[in-house]
């Protein structure tokens, strides 16, 4: 069997031969016939002379120094790790287990998952008990001090007048007066007196 026919024998079971195929066949074993097994390959720095570039060579250099440098390192972190196992041996492993922290929900935000069309979640604020003190523009005195006005000198004296002289006739006593009547006018008087010394302090005030 020739060369060529080991390398094209898959070729040739799966397409038929020719004379076409045939005689590409004889042409490429007789090309096949000028290379060595040596020469078959790869061959790219098969032709270069010379020395090498000194740039080339240090990059080779420091690649390798790197190599060793990695290599070492690997060893002393082994080491290591194998001192840690056995001084470890007389020490106690505990395992923890820590969990993650869930979340709190409140009445409120539970109630807001189910529904919003019948409930209507809000935050729920302190209600303001202390009411603010407005204070005027130009005396800066509270507003509240002036919704009530008091009686001045003039209409205090009249009322005072007044009430004396409802006082006096209150007290009249005439020469036919009964004991009955006489008692009435006096608790008369002395209801009358009571409620316009109560109107004169509020008034006052």
């Amino acid at each position: 069997m020739k060369k060529f026919e080991k390398v094209s024998i898959v070729s040739s079971s799966v397409m038929r031969r020719n004379e076409g195929l045939t005689l590409l066949d004889d042409r490429f074993e007789k090309l096949y016939e000028q290379y060595e097994d040596t020469e078959i390959g790869a061959l790219d720095h098969e032709d270069i002379d010379g020395c090498k570039d000194s740039k080339v060579l240090d990059s080779i250099l420091e690649e390798f120094e790197k190599e060793q440098e990695e290599k070492k390192f690997t060893e002393i972190k082994n080491c290591n790790s194998d001192v840690d196992v056995e001084s470890g041996d007389d020490c106690d492993i505990v395992e923890m287990i820590i969990q993650a922290p869930k979340e709190k929900w409140d009445c409120e935000s539970i109630l807001s998952t189910y529904s919003n069309l019948y409930n209507h979640p809000k935050i729920i604020t302190e209600p303001h008990t202390k009411k603010k003190i407005q204070l005027t523009s130009k005396l800066q005195i509270p507003k509240d001090s002036f919704e009530k006005p008091g009686m001045t000198r003039k209409q205090l004296e009249k009322e005072i007048h007044e009430n004396l002289k409802a006082d006096c006739a209150s007290t009249y006593r005439p020469k036919d007066e009964s004991l009955e009547e006489k008692r009435s006018r006096k608790q008369a008087v002395k209801q009358e007196r009571k409620v316009l010394s109560i109107d004169n302090n509020c008034r006052l005030t």
